[in-house]
Order: structure tokens, then sequence, then C-alpha cells
């Protein structure tokens, strides 16, 4: 594109394409995760992602640090407004849950809030690194290293899973002797 056009950075045509992988790899390259519109309001990766409806990269831009109240032209809140213009109730869910205010005057319509509490965290689906090799571990690290817990479940209704997606995401941040440790 051209003139008052700019084309879009690498981390916003991923966003509308839907590329998690792509998002990522653009954040570690150094993207701008505030980048601002061409008019200069900041915060146009997570708006971006919040109109497209994109759970996993929603997240993973809330979880890198994106103002979830970042101010458009509209005023404070444009990724919560923006989840409401798309009529997306999940994306609306995990603003709230992740801490979204609702700004002064603006009316969510109840029809998106039936489901909030259904909504779960999109699954972590990238392979977790680990720095150090099985041979660098303490004796207790190897004895926890491999241990699998099966857990079979006949049945169940309202597992919130959202606390085993947060633990596996704390665990990939966690310093090296955190990595392996067991509650």
């Amino acid at each position: 594109m051209s003139g008052k056009h700019p084309s879009p950075s690498k981390l916003i045509s991923a966003i509308r394409k839907g590329y998690l992988r792509t998002v990522i790899d653009a954040l570690d390259e150094g993207a701008d995760i505030e980048e601002a519109d061409i008019h200069g309001h900041p915060g146009l990766p997570l708006r971006t992602a919040c109109f497209e409806g994109d759970l996993a990269i929603i997240n993973e831009l809330i979880q890198r640090g994106a103002n979830i109240n970042a101010p458009g032209a509209d005023g404070p809140g444009m990724p919560l407004r923006l989840a409401v213009r798309a009529k997306n109730s999940k994306v609306i869910a995990l603003l709230l849950k992740e801490g979204a205010i609702i700004p002064e005057h603006f009316r969510i319509p109840p029809a998106l809030l039936e489901e909030p509490a259904m909504v779960e965290l999109p699954p972590l689906d990238i392979p977790l690194d680990f720095d150090r090799k099985p041979n660098d571990l303490t004796e207790t690290e190897i004895n926890n290293y491999d241990i699998i817990e099966n857990i079979d479940i006949q049945s169940s209704r309202g597992t919130d899973t959202n606390i085993l997606t947060r633990d596996l995401m704390n665990l990939q941040d966690a310093p090296d002797s955190k990595k392996t440790s067991r509650r």
C-alpha cells in the first residue's frame, strides 16, 4: 500500500491472518506490542486481535504485556469495545477475566455476557523449552522429571481447565529451578 495507507507490520498481518506462530515470531523479533494506528493511538495489535476474535492470539498478546485497556478514537478500553462491536462473547469474557475495565458509560449488551463464565483460555500448544539438559538436573529433579499423572474422569461438568493452562504458562515462564518442581 502507499500514501496514507502504509503496509501493515508483520505483527498486524499475522494477527489478521490468525497465524499464532508468526505473531510469536514477530514479537520475539522485537515487534512493538503497543504499535500505534495511523491516528497515533497505541495498542493496535490487541485491538486488531480482539476484533478478529482469535483467543490464542489475544491471550499471547495479553501475556506479553499488551495494554488490555488501551485507548482509541472512542476512548479507553478499545479492545473491549471492539470485541463488543464484533459481538464476540468469548473475547469479551477473556478480556474481563484478564482484568479489562468496562469504560464509564459503555454498555455491553446482556446477550453478549451470557457465556463469559463458560469460556476457557486457549490451550497452550507451544512446546515448553527447557534450557537444561537432563544430565544437568539434580537427583530430586531427575526423580520428578518423568512423572506423568494420569487422571481418569468418567464424566465431568464444569472442569476449570483455565487453572491447568495457567500452570503450564507459569511453568514456561518460571526460572530453571522451578521448571521441574511439583506442587
